[in-house]
Parts: structure tokens; sequence; C-alpha cells
């Protein structure tokens, strides 16, 4: 966007107080009304460095730096950034210079869900040529047994279709064996 963001002070929650420029251009300002409006900061203007850690692109007579390139981050998340920087080490053939921002996130645990009442099926029988033959045979029966019709909705749909299978591995494949000693060995380490 070439924003080249300043230091004003009826900006400081939104830009910090850091930037390599002193005044906001035009398409500064459309950043910043950006910004405020959907809730973000921009942290390239957050953190103190020296001038030379600011710019992010060279002029091709490389007579100017600015720093246009810029992190927008959520307000909620403005804690979670602990640093935003430039490197002017890293060369990828551009005239823009790499933009780093480190950052701290904590990942919520995931819920356990409850699977006591699901049922797996031994579906390593189905390798065998014969028992995957008869699986199939079994469910073109009791699908051609079973009164289907267009005019159904697709939950009943489901629901035949559901059962038909679950018969099928029932009475063809069975369930799958558990061995509990290795479930307790596994919790304990």
């Amino acid at each position: 966007m070439n924003a080249k963001i300043g230091k004003e002070q009826f900006f400081k929650p939104t830009i910090g107080k850091y930037s390599l420029h002193e005044i906001t251009n035009d398409n500064g300002m459309k950043l910043v009304d950006l910004a405020t409006g959907k809730g973000f900061r921009i942290m390239s203007t957050m953190f103190p460095h020296k001038d030379i850690h600011k710019g992010t692109w060279r002029s091709p007579n490389g007579q100017h730096i600015n720093q246009i390139d810029d992190n927008l981050v959520n307000e909620r998340f403005t804690n979670a950034i602990n640093d935003v920087r430039v490197y002017r080490v890293a060369d990828c053939n551009s005239d823009h210079y790499l933009v780093v921002g480190k950052f701290n996130i904590k990942l919520k645990a995931s819920q356990q869900i409850d699977n006591s009442n699901c049922v797996k099926y031994e579906i390593t029988k189905l390798e065998n040529e014969e028992m995957c033959k008869a699986f199939q045979t079994e469910v073109r029966r009791l699908t051609q047994l079973t009164d289907i019709n267009e005019t159904q909705n697709i939950e009943s749909l489901w629901e035949i279709i559901k059962k038909i299978i679950t018969k099928t591995s029932e009475e063809i494949i069975g369930n799958q064996k558990i061995n509990h000693g290795l479930i307790q060995c596994a919790k304990k380490q």
C-alpha cells in the first residue's frame, strides 16, 4: 500500500510512537483508518529500534529508505506480540527487507471427546478379497430389500445407508478387539 505511518499523537493507540517517519502520508491515513475501523493495531511501529531496523523498502538509487511494510494484528492479540523488526541481511532479490515478528501463543487444551458409544470395526479383514466381496454382496442385498425412493429427504436416506453398513459390518467383519493393557500402559507414561 506504500503507507508511511508517522508519529502523530492522536494515532498513538493504533500506531505506537516508534515510526521511521514523522508525518503519515495519504496511504498511511487509509491504513490507520482501516486498522482503527477493524480493531487492528499496527505493530511495526510499536517497538523501539534503531532506524536501520525500521526501514522496510530501499529506493532503487539507494538514497531513500521508507517504512512501508506493516504488520497489523487484532487488538485482542497485541499482548502476544513481543517484537517486530526488519532484518536487512536476508537477501531475497528484492528492494524490500525482511520484516520479522516474534510472538507467543498460548494454545487451549483440546477437549476430550467421549468415544464410549463409538464402535470400531475390524476393517483390516476387508483386505481379504473373499471377505470384501462378501461385504459388498451383503450391502447390495440389503439395499435392494430396503424401500428407498427419491422423495425422501437426505437425513432419512443417510439413516437408511448408515443402518445397512452398520448391520453388514457387525455381521461380516465384526468389532475391533481392544487390548486394555496397552492403553493403561500408555496412560501411565
